[in-house]
């Protein structure tokens, strides 16, 4: 069998070992839709961000477990996740049934699946977005499942960073205040807020739109910038909800090498929702989650990037039955 690929048998989520039963919940064409816009844009604002139940940091009362992935302290790891909706057995729908998994600092991991797999209620668990009915979500040795409402903003402000569909940039600041913005919430120091926007802008290839407003930008740029204010923060995990879905292929090409290199020079951990075959293949890992579990998993490893790529669309194919099938 090709060692890139491994299948994960009866359903067991890729780093666990349990699965469960069907999903049949309809899919989105954006993972993070009104309600998850609505639930981060609490973060920005601030409200309950303080707390006098400490930083979000302080882990009393919920001791971290040793979470490894290849030798390396996990920045995410997933454990038996189950999602149901409804109420009563006739009327459940089982979202997710029993998902297992773990990213380790500075990957790149792309979730791909059909319409309906639970891909989309994946990373809005992952996200805090929403809660898992059963299972437990731990991000930098914390787990997110149990934080209180109050701390929830607090931690997707300091350990999420956020890439939407669409870039989301607001209209009344320039790009350079809208990246400074996150940091600004953050209450950074402001001698040193110049320096890291200007630092983020560079890494995306956008500082010289910083002095322009999102509309006198490209779609393309725009993104970016998005992409910029997203690892200003220096989050634990980036969440990125199709990136690349609102771009055309020169614009979309020049946002995924900026990715990589972010990630090759600066170590980001990225886990993105796609459908598109190519931008998952600049990525390191591929899940492929179908019926609400995991199915299998494709690794790069040292293999060229167009090699991949067809390894991608080949197992698309199989389990969605072609690329206009997945998302």
């Amino acid at each position: 069998m090709d060692q890139s690929l491994q299948y994960v048998s009866g359903g067991a989520g890729v780093g666990g070992d349990r699965a469960g039963s069907r999903h049949a919940r309809g899919g989105s064409d954006s993972t993070f839709g009104p309600k998850g816009r609505a639930v981060i844009a609490s973060a920005l604002d601030g409200k309950g961000a303080r707390s006098d139940a400490g930083s979000i940091d302080d882990h009393s009362g919920t001791p971290s477990p040793a979470l490894f992935r290849e030798g390396r302290p996990a920045v995410l790891e997933v454990r038996d996740l189950e999602k149901t909706y409804g109420g009563g057995r006739s009327q459940a729908t089982r979202a997710l049934s029993g998902v297992s998994l773990s990213i380790a600092p500075g990957e790149t991991v792309a979730i791909m699946g059909p319409s309906g797999s639970g891909k989309t209620t994946l990373l809005n668990c992952i996200a805090t977005i929403d809660r898992p009915t059963a299972g437990s979500v731990w991000v930098d040795g914390l787990d997110v499942t149990r934080l209180p409402a109050k701390r929830l903003a607090e931690f997707r402000r300091s350990k999420l960073g956020f890439v939407f569909q669409e870039s989301n940039l607001l209209d009344t600041l320039t790009c350079e205040e809208n990246i400074a913005l996150a940091l600004t919430i953050e209450r950074v120091r402001a001698a040193e807020i110049p320096s890291r926007v200007h630092g983020a802008a560079a890494a995306l290839g956008v500082a010289e739109v910083l002095g322009r407003y999102p509309y006198q930008v490209s779609g393309g740029q725009a993104q970016r910038v998005a992409c910029a204010r997203a690892i200003v923060g220096d989050p634990s995990l980036v969440l990125a909800d199709e990136p690349t879905g609102a771009l055309d292929s020169r614009a979309a090409k020049l946002l995924l090498e900026c990715l990589e290199r972010l990630n090759a020079e600066r170590g980001a951990t990225i886990c993105m929702v796609t459908h598109d075959s190519f931008a998952a293949s600049y990525c390191q890992r591929v899940l492929f989650i179908r019926d609400g579990r995991l199915f299998a998993e494709l690794r790069r490893g040292e293999q060229p990037r167009r090699r991949f790529f067809e390894k991608i669309m080949a197992q698309v194919a199989q389990i969605g039955g072609g690329e206009a099938d997945v998302l």
